[in-house]
């Protein structure tokens, strides 16, 4: 971490939607500690980003934010982004290792 960067705020005011799509090799919206404020965003969906493991590494606040959409019919929510984040994560390489065993045992 460099000297000041977790004394950075950035705050999107008049940010309401945040849609991450087709992102293979993405692992944090943001990899440095910076603090982010949302105070207007309501809707976010991440979508095939598989390696998505954290929202960011430094403080958020999302006051609006109900839920994560992860495919059409499938959203969630853990209080805030980041464990929201995580669990999504696991829960597509939950499913991913589950399919893996289930191909091995067909052949």
């Amino acid at each position: 971490m460099e000297d000041g960067e977790a004394n950075v705020a950035i705050t999107f005011n008049k940010l309401t939607y945040l849609e991450l799509d087709g992102l293979p090799n993405l692992t944090n919206f943001c990899s440095g500690a910076y603090s982010f404020g949302f105070p207007s965003l309501e809707k976010v969906i991440v979508s095939c980003c598989p390696e998505m493991k954290t929202f960011c590494q430094g403080i958020l606040s999302a006051p609006k934010l109900k839920g994560v959409q992860a495919t059409k019919d499938y959203s969630h929510w853990e209080h805030d982004l980041n464990t929201t984040t995580l669990r999504l994560w696991e829960s597509n390489h939950d499913d991913t290792q589950w399919l893996f065993r289930e191909m091995v045992s067909i052949f």
